[in-house]
């Protein structure tokens, strides 16, 4: 009984078949981008190193461009008392990109009463927000957004678990080849803490992260890279993101937008999802936590998402799969009362994402 930051998992086997059967049913329609015959990798980390180049929008040889994506968020399963109002934010929502060069370009999302600006230009990187964290569907969007391929999958010097323990194996799903990249921790329990699924011509098409799904689909080329026109954000069979993505070539733009008046933004606070290689604590916090509940049944059975603060408080604490809902309910109630030591970087407490493993 214990916790995992930033570990991958998928653990409910009718989910997963459920899952695969809608995303290769949507491939059929699905434009093919960059078919090529040249010689597959044989490594996991070169299909992983491919298809983020296929991916990077925003490299020093990138093309400018105008991001405009509209998204609808979905209320999770918070498994709350009668009198607890929802702690989960969802609704409607839209995330805005002006990006010229790596050190020039402009975010700003809108999602209920949370909005949030972060800019990069002559007065360095500055970043404003009406709250001390970010709400989890927009960390969960922003993760597929701009980090399609973590740094630490694509890095032969950042990979936290190396290269050795990665599996590939070719397979077909209703005549459609495909590439499945898979890694298992050893718990007799636990699935694939890793699970991606790749066309042939490196296009990634889909990733499980703790049974969280993460889907890219109606691909198009801009400027020489892949975008997904729709992405969605699964737990399980449940929706809980959906966002529709428009590109366009960048025009005149007023150079003011990419300033803030205010002082530059300290290297713990920023829009994008922090990743464990960023972060100190990750070794601390889970011993610390190892016996986080001392009155907790053993039995666990469900997996849960949350958003550790910069205070050190779970925000929006939620199931992402379950087969003994007694027990997370009671772990969530608790998990809303603790406090925690949070993260840090350069000594400074930030946020991050905290996936709670309960098998």
């Amino acid at each position: 009984m214990f916790q995992k930051i930033g570990i991958v998992r998928f653990r409910n086997k009718m989910a997963c078949c459920s899952i695969v059967s809608i995303l290769f049913l949507g491939m059929q329609a699905q434009m093919v981008i960059a078919q090529t015959s040249s010689p597959q990798p044989k490594l996991p980390i070169d299909w992983f190193q491919r298809a983020s180049d296929q991916m990077s929008l925003r490299m020093p040889s990138s093309s400018p461009f105008h991001m405009m994506v509209v998204f609808h968020a979905y209320p999770g399963v918070e498994l709350l008392n009668k009198k607890e109002s929802p702690h989960i934010l969802f609704g409607d929502g839209v995330y805005e990109e002006t990006w010229l060069a790596p050190h020039t370009w402009r975010r700003e999302v809108t999602f209920g009463d949370y909005r949030a600006v972060e800019v990069d230009g002559d007065g360095g990187r500055k970043m404003q927000s009406s709250s001390d964290y970010e709400p989890s569907r927009v960390l969960m969007l922003l993760s597929a957004l701009l980090d399609p391929l973590p740094r630490e999958l694509v890095s032969r010097v950042y990979m936290l678990d190396g290269v050795s323990d990665w599996k590939i194996s070719l397979e077909k799903k209703q005549s459609i080849p495909l590439v499945h990249i898979t890694k298992n921790d050893g718990n007799p329990r636990s699935k694939a803490t890793y699970d991606f699924y790749f066309q042939p011509d490196g296009l990634l098409l889909w990733r499980s992260e703790m049974n969280l799904i993460s889907k890219w689909e109606n691909s198009v080329d801009f400027g020489g890279k892949v975008v997904s026109k729709h992405l969605s954000i699964l737990a399980g069979e449940r929706t809980l993101v959906d966002a529709n993505v428009t590109i366009d070539a960048m025009g005149q733009v007023d150079p003011t937008i990419f300033q803030l008046p205010i002082k530059p933004a300290d290297s713990w606070l920023r829009m994008r999802p922090f990743h464990e290689f960023e972060i100190k604590g990750h070794t601390l916090t889970f011993l610390r936590r190892f016996v986080i509940f001392p009155d907790f049944p053993p039995v666990g059975g469900f997996i849960l998402w949350s958003v550790l603060d910069r205070r050190g408080r779970y925000r929006e604490v939620e199931l992402i799969e379950g087969t003994n809902l007694p027990e997370a309910k009671y772990a969530m109630a608790s998990m809303r009362k603790l406090w925690a030591e949070p993260f840090s970087i350069d000594g400074k407490p930030c946020e991050m994402k905290v996936n709670w493993d309960m098998y």
